[in-house]
């Protein structure tokens, strides 16, 4: 794999900043928006970061650990604003709450393969 944007956990970490940025842009909850919007951005970052910053799979593994907290941190903000009643319909919540939920088990997933010693970061440098 020569680029990050091909690795499956990107590609839903962007779909759903994408997501959260929509629902929260017009928020009358303007810092509790910002700050969703901020942690759904960080674990896009966070495996970009991953991706490109060092070619040591213990680093590397650190990083996707990092991006995996910040998957918490974004369900843990999306609870928040659901016991606050931002949320119009809960409906909304429970699609996001669970994309992210998915997103933990398959960085989770990557982790676990990046330290594994069946894999080699030479399968993702970028040339």
């Amino acid at each position: 794999m020569k680029t990050y944007k091909k690795l499956k956990i990107y590609k839903e970490s962007l779909d759903l900043a994408i997501a959260v940025y929509k629902m929260t842009i017009d928020s009358s909850l303007y810092a509790e928006g910002q700050r969703l919007r901020m942690s759904a951005e960080a674990v896009k970052k966070t495996i970009v970061e991953a991706f490109v910053e060092d070619r040591q799979k213990d680093i590397y593994a650190k990083y996707l650990t990092k991006a995996l907290a910040e998957t918490f941190e974004t369900k843990e903000q999306l609870e928040w604003l659901l016991e606050n009643d931002y949320f119009e319909r809960e409906k909304d919540f429970q699609v996001l709450y669970k994309k992210y939920r998915e997103l933990a088990k398959d960085i989770y997933r990557f982790r676990e393969l990046v330290n594994s010693n069946s894999f080699s970061l030479q399968s993702l440098q970028v040339t």
